[in-house]
């Protein structure tokens, strides 16, 4: 009995100084874990800082390809693309006209170029250049293989347009009619030999399939450019890129003034407006995606929509006009603007004077001037 006695004091004595060893044991462990701890929050710390980094040095490497490229940030509003385009449509194509009205082409100028000439061949490769741009910072572009054929197609049109009109311009004034048939202008039965009436003939064609060619092309352009303007919903936009800013605003009047110029003089109100209706479809197709435009579909679209105000307005203003109304007949039926400036506006303006007269080979050009003759070879 003493024995077990014994036995048991050192196991009661074992469980006495537990404790103070459990807690000896605590105090060394949370002594190796308080000299420990430094590394491991300087770690945390090393990955916090490197996790803040990464998206700052990937922000910087956004920074810096945008600065490398020259270009804006998919969805902003292309400034210097759209002003370049809309002085090139004012100047090099309104502008050569409005020329065209004040200084008539002269005899003395014909074995030249004319700085209308050049003006025509520079708008043939400032435009397309400028749709390549925009098409090329489009968020959603097309394919390459769909737009790059047809801004090429563009600018052979644009080219094959100018080499016509300004053959044709010489034709106009000797007196030439392009809207009659080549056989019936009065100017064709002083060339000989006759062969030659076959070659206008295939001038006229040429400048029609050049024409052709140009508005296709210009309004594929247009449907393209803008199928590319979309951007989901979910991204993220900057501030107000859904709206129209204060540049984008400002020039949004003269470039629906100039559509509405190109749909009238040219005469493409049915093609235009069918290309109208498949971009207001196409807008509400990606609208059930949850995809909206950015602003520069937005500032084509509204433009597109301000030149149908301006067509509207123009028809109803000459809706009682007789000679033009039987020029251009029915609703779709609009006046040519320059059609009306040679009508009414140049009588009161001394220095606008016609183009395009029959009478000018009597009044200005003797018959001998008119005559064509090509020498034969003699064997």
């Amino acid at each position: 009995m003493p024995r077990k006695q014994r036995s048991r004091k050192p196991a009661a004595e074992a469980t006495e100084k537990s404790p103070t060893l459990a807690n000896n044991t605590s105090d060394f462990t949370s002594e190796i874990d308080s000299t420990s701890s430094p590394g491991r929050t300087s770690l945390s710390s090393s990955d916090e800082s490197k996790s803040e980094r990464e998206p700052v040095q990937k922000e910087k490497k956004r920074k810096f390809t945008h600065s490398k490229k020259g270009s804006k940030p998919a969805g902003e509003f292309q400034t210097y693309l759209w002003v370049t385009l809309l002085l090139a449509f004012w100047i090099l194509d309104i502008g050569v006209h409005l020329i065209r009205i004040i200084f008539p082409l002269e005899l003395s100028s014909f074995p030249t170029t004319t700085v209308v000439d050049w003006m025509r061949i520079l708008y043939s490769f400032v435009v397309p250049l400028c749709f390549y741009k925009l098409w090329e910072n489009s968020p959603g572009k097309v394919a390459s293989t769909g737009m790059v054929p047809i801004l090429i197609i563009l600018t052979l049109s644009s080219c094959m347009q100018a080499v016509a009109e300004t053959l044709v311009g010489r034709l106009q004034a000797l007196g030439f009619d392009s809207e009659r048939p080549v056989v019936e202008n009065a100017i064709m039965q002083f060339v000989k030999p006759t062969q030659l009436v076959d070659v206008f003939e295939i001038l006229m064609t040429l400048s029609r399939a050049g024409f052709n060619l140009w508005w296709i092309s210009f309004l594929l352009t247009i449907l393209l450019y803008f199928i590319g303007c979309f951007i989901k919903k979910s991204a993220k936009l900057s501030e107000g890129i859904q709206q129209l800013g204060q540049t984008s605003f400002a020039i949004l009047p003269l470039f629906g003034a100039y559509i509405w110029y190109l749909v009238c003089q040219y005469q493409i109100i049915t093609p235009f407006i069918l290309a109208l209706l498949i971009m207001l479809v196409y807008q509400l197709f990606e609208q059930s995606l949850y995809r909206i435009t950015d602003e520069n579909g937005q500032f084509l679209l509204q433009s597109m929509g301000i030149a149908v105000v301006f067509l509207v307005t123009w028809k109803w203003l000459l809706w009682k006009d007789k000679v033009l109304g039987e020029m251009y007949p029915g609703v779709f039926g609009v006046a040519q603007p320059w059609t009306y400036v040679r009508l009414y506006i140049h009588n009161d303006i001394g220095h606008l004077r016609d183009v395009i007269s029959d009478d000018l080979i009597e009044k200005s050009i003797p018959e001998e001037t008119l005559s064509i003759t090509v020498p034969t070879s003699h064997q």
